[in-house]
């Protein structure tokens, strides 16, 4: 918390009283968050109590390192400025690094924890707690600052981004930094306010489903915290659709960013007949549709029976003609044309159906991509395999993931083209995580698991990092920053994955 320390301390060295609280408060969120020690399992049994139930089947992780092209000490003279398709046509077309390129280790010192020194020693106490009941103490330590106006106001004087070199524009949206959080973390729309304080520059809530539903039964929640990750099996616990879309309305004129919702299945709703599904579906959709500023159609998560079946294109097909329908139908507060419409995909898709969902998803007008969700893989991890295999089931993320969400983003670009929007999730820790996945073709990045594992200040650590790189390599705006050589995928080419 020492940078935020540095933000609100007033001009003589002292801190108002109004900020030291305020800082004091955003520590005790920062310490309440786990972190980097042991494994814990979710051993708690309690009912749908509370409204905050847990974490859900997003992804997040770290990446290789981006090498940063220095500019010249001589005089030079900028190139000309060129257009978004010659942009996406050169970071698709740059040829890949080999394997001598620096990458992150699960040992290594990262940027965030080099600001932040005192986190570390907090991580074997954190720790402590299971996962879920740590979620749940962060949640409630976030609501005075969902609540009080005055403290979201001074940590948005000190996190919130408001360079304008960062904004990103897409889907007929404005965002003030490509870095959003992922669907799963705010599943209910709890503390919408407090995570766009804290530096998002959007958030997805949810995933909500047409029925209120509880958890898979306990335990559904385990850290690996020598591979830096989560693996759940949560399956879209939420409190329903339109019980949510309430809770957004009332509070999203002070959220400040653009709002997804994540809809996904109800768990009670068999895949066939398939009118069913389309019917549960467009419940959620209009329960949302007037609340979000665009909706991600979830049918990627492991941890629901069957939903990732839906991602076979003729079963795909008639449920986004028919969501796609329905979003025409829709308006917002911040849009005035068509709701935005996104589907998120699973990373464990062949290579060749990855281009079948896409083509569907460009055939019926989405607006774009989310890839990519939680991994069933376990290849690969430094975790013991006996404790992976006692954690069985379920959607593993974090940075095991990054390097296949890096080659599937790559792969989205290039089929959709430059116009539509890509979402990049899947070892989002770093600057260096979420600049190679901007570089490889998404607009915008969201992070889940990079958030449990670095604290609350890591949208705005990664925020400032990108603006450091520009500065090192003199680009004016992200769009030039993204014209540098795109990273490593280390496994573009995927032609099955295996628990």
């Amino acid at each position: 918390m020492l940078w935020m320390s540095s933000y609100v301390t007033s001009g003589n060295g002292a801190m108002p009283p109004v900020a030291w609280h305020c800082w004091h408060l955003a520590w005790r969120i920062d310490s309440i968050v786990p972190a980097n020690v042991g494994v814990v399992s979710t051993g708690r049994a309690s009912g749908w109590a509370s409204p905050s139930p847990g974490f859900s089947s997003s992804v997040d992780e770290q990446a290789p390192a981006v090498s940063v092209r220095r500019p010249s000490t001589g005089s030079a003279t900028r190139a000309p400025r060129r257009t978004r398709k010659d942009t996406m046509d050169r970071r698709l077309a740059a040829p890949q690094p080999s394997g001598a390129q620096r990458s992150f280790e699960a040992g290594n010192e990262t940027e965030y924890e080099r600001a932040r020194p005192m986190y570390p020693f907090l991580r074997p106490l954190l720790f402590a707690l299971d996962p879920m009941r740590a979620h749940m103490v962060a949640m409630t330590a976030l609501g005075p600052v969902e609540h009080l106006g005055l403290l979201r106001f001074v940590l948005q004087g000190a996190l919130k981004p408001s360079d304008p070199r960062l904004r990103v524009r897409t889907m007929g949206l404005e965002f003030p930094s490509p870095i959003g959080l992922a669907a799963g973390l705010d599943k209910n729309a709890d503390r919408a306010r407090a995570f766009a304080a804290l530096g998002f520059g959007h958030v997805e809530l949810g995933t909500v489903t047409a029925q209120p539903q509880g958890p898979n039964p306990p335990p559904n929640l385990f850290r690996l915290p020598a591979d830096r990750a989560l693996v759940n099996r949560l399956g879209f616990p939420n409190e329903g659709a339109e019980r949510v879309a309430r809770r957004i309305a009332a509070r999203r004129a002070k959220v400040g960013v653009p709002i997804g919702v994540s809809i996904g299945k109800s768990r009670s709703v068999a895949l066939e007949p398939l009118s069913g599904v389309l019917d549960d579906y467009r419940a959620s959709f209009r329960a949302v549709r007037d609340v979000a500023d665009f909706v991600v159609v979830n049918i990627s998560s492991p941890n629901t029976k069957d939903l990732r079946a839906m991602q076979a294109a003729d079963v795909a097909r008639p449920l986004f003609e028919a969501l796609r329908e329905e979003a025409t139908q829709s308006g917002g507060p911040l849009r005035s044309k068509t709701l935005p419409l996104l589907v998120k995909i699973a990373p464990d898709l062949q290579d060749e159906a990855i281009d079948a969902i896409v083509d569907e998803a460009k055939r019926a007008g989405l607006a774009g991509v989310v890839a990519t969700n939680t991994t069933i893989a376990r290849t690969g991890l430094a975790t013991p395999d006996d404790v992976v295999e006692r954690i069985g089931a379920g959607g593993l993320s974090g940075k095991p993931l990054f390097a296949r969400a890096l080659a599937v983003v790559k792969r989205v670009r290039a089929r959709l083209g430059p116009d539509a929007c890509v979402i990049g999730v899947g070892g989002i820790d770093s600057t260096e995580a979420a600049l190679a996945m901007l570089r490889v073709g998404a607009d915008l990045v969201q992070v889940y698991t990079g958030f449990i594992y670095e604290g609350p200040l890591l949208p705005a650590a990664i925020a400032r990092g990108l603006l450091r790189h520009m500065e090192a390599e003199g680009a004016s705006t992200l769009e030039d920053l993204l014209r540098g050589p795109a990273q490593p995928t280390n496994g573009a080419s995927h032609t099955a994955v295996t628990a």
